[in-house]
């Protein structure tokens, strides 16, 4: 499938925004939340960012890495015929091209299954 360029762009553009959104919100779980009851100027900022509770900022993880995951998909199937130019390119042994390609997608899965069964 091949993608027009405003479609492209527009899913690196959400692509970037959710990872930003997974990378932020697990340093705020990680690193901030914990210094909640700290004294001082990071520890006020710890207990502004917790006011909005932890659990908010637990889902805005998981949904944020749920699209991520998905647009992930999109972009892949996007760049296929990039991707799959590549391989012929650089790997013509067919046989070995569709195991590299066979493992590319239970990667995938691997990452995408288990959000099936969480959510």
């Amino acid at each position: 499938m091949k993608c027009s360029l405003k479609t492209n762009i527009f899913i690196d553009i959400a692509m970037f925004l959710a990872m930003f959104l997974t990378s932020f919100s697990g340093i705020v779980l990680r690193i901030i939340a914990p210094l909640k009851n700290e004294v001082g100027t990071l520890g006020d900022m710890a207990k502004w960012l917790m006011s909005l509770t932890g659990n908010f900022w637990m889902e805005v993880h998981i949904w944020s890495g749920i699209v991520m995951l998905v647009l992930l998909v999109l972009h892949l199937v996007c760049h296929w015929s990039t991707i799959d130019g590549f391989c012929k390119k650089y790997v013509p042994n067919k046989v070995v091209r569709w195991t590299i390609y066979a493992l590319l997608l239970v990667h995938l899965l691997i990452a995408v299954i288990p959000w099936i069964f969480v959510v």
